[in-house]
């Protein structure tokens, strides 16, 4: 699978007591205005600037792609924590940002784009945090510092990850793989939200998302039977599962915890190995649907 990524470490200073501890959840409503102020943009339907490259999400002229992949998912991914309570100003926290094929070019105004998003957010803005570092991480954690406060970005220490790369550091076992949402998994089916969650949907929303984002931002079209992986998904069943609904019209609603997967799992573990990074489901690129993989020991992947 030819897919490229970069993954950041950012860490943030809280400049601001944040009651919320879900406060950076809300970077959805203002990131992307955010980004076409940093980018300076003639408007979100400039077709050649950075902002439509990665805001847009532009339909493929190709009849057959737009039935194959539909509307195409954006190209970032941020990993959220939940913060602890107050008195909280001046602590540090970690988020991360993964960027997919085609906007890794654009990490600049990714970054400032967070800056200026998370300069006042929140109610009323009335929350402050302020981006310290940023770090490129490679497939095992090492990291590599490409910004710092005051400085330009140095691109010399990123580290370029590919799906085939990921997929030959973390092996599965074939026939058991334990997984456990870090946050709520928000899926649809005929437009209602999904309570009890299945390999089936759990993978074939995965299948969806990662070749949407290879397609239209890796230019590149994976050659694979989805028909017959979506068959073969529903032979997959799981053991000592826990997964639950969690809230009721609330923003943190969704699908949590985690349970073993058991059946011949070869041909998912691509897609469910790029999950870690690209995570699934409704807003999966401001946090949502992360998820860890386990192997049936026990071990991290």
């Amino acid at each position: 699978m030819d897919l490229n990524l970069v993954r950041l470490v950012i860490t943030l200073r809280l400049d601001s007591d944040i009651v919320d501890s879900l406060a950076l959840f809300g970077i959805h409503s203002c990131f992307a205005g955010a980004f076409q102020r940093a980018c300076s943009c003639v408007g979100p339907h400039d077709r050649n600037g950075p902002y439509s490259r990665n805001f847009s999400q532009s339909l493929s002229t190709d009849p057959a792609a737009v039935r194959r992949y539909q509307k195409p998912p954006l190209p970032f991914t941020f990993s959220l924590p939940q913060l602890s309570l107050p008195p909280n100003r001046g602590r540090e926290v970690e988020i991360s940002l993964t960027l997919v094929g085609s906007a890794i070019q654009y990490m600049s105004l990714y970054l400032s784009a967070l800056k200026l998003a998370l300069s006042s957010f929140g109610p009323s803005g009335r929350y402050a945090a302020q981006p310290v570092k940023a770090e490129a991480v490679d497939y095992y954690g090492a990291r590599s510092p490409v910004w710092e406060a005051g400085r330009e970005v140095d691109e010399k220490n990123l580290v370029l990850l590919s799906a085939d790369g990921i997929q030959r550091a973390f092996p599965l076992t074939p026939d058991g793989v334990r997984l456990r949402l870090v946050t709520p998994l928000r899926l649809l089916s005929g437009g209602k939200p999904v309570h009890e969650l299945t390999f089936s949907l759990l993978v074939r929303s995965l299948i969806r998302r990662i070749t949407a984002l290879a397609y239209y931002y890796g230019y590149y079209e994976i050659d694979m039977d989805f028909k017959w992986l979506a068959e073969r998904s529903r032979e997959i069943r799981c053991s000592d599962g826990d997964f639950r609904w969690q809230g009721d019209g609330v923003k943190y609603a969704g699908i949590v915890g985690s349970g073993t997967f058991n059946g011949v799992l070869d041909e998912f573990h691509p897609f469910l190995l790029l999950g870690e990074y690209l995570q699934c489901g409704k807003g999966a690129a401001y946090g949502y649907g992360q998820f860890l993989l386990e192997k049936s020991s026990g071990e991290l992947s």
